[in-house]
């Protein structure tokens, strides 16, 4: 099951990337068979909100996805070298990243 979502993230990483002018390394560290399916979803669905963000206020050429699985926990991190905001105002689309996080557990 890894292996499909982590190919599945690869492969939209790539059409975003086809897509627009903007460089997407997705990298991962850890046992990949903890990943629940249900974790492989809304890690897409974040991603793709994520990407749709960056190109609309970050103004950068590259983001990094990294999935990291620790022993109690998956840490799921979405960078870029944007300008970044001092005060990031939620939207309907970050509060949804949030509301899909939840349904799974602690959110850090």
């Amino acid at each position: 099951m890894e292996q499909l979502g982590l190919r599945r993230m690869k492969r939209l990483t790539e059409q975003f990337s086809a897509t627009q002018l903007i460089r997407i390394f997705l990298t991962h560290e850890g046992n990949l068979d903890m990943i629940a399916p249900v974790h492989w979803k809304i890690f897409e669905e974040n991603m793709m909100e994520s990407l749709t963000n960056t190109m609309k206020y970050a103004q950068t050429s590259v983001v990094t996805v990294h999935i990291q699985v620790l022993n109690t926990m998956i840490k799921y991190m979405i960078s870029d070298h944007g300008n970044g905001e001092r005060q990031v105002i939620k939207g309907m689309g970050i509060i949804g990243m949030e509301e899909r996080a939840s349904t799974v557990g602690d959110v850090a």
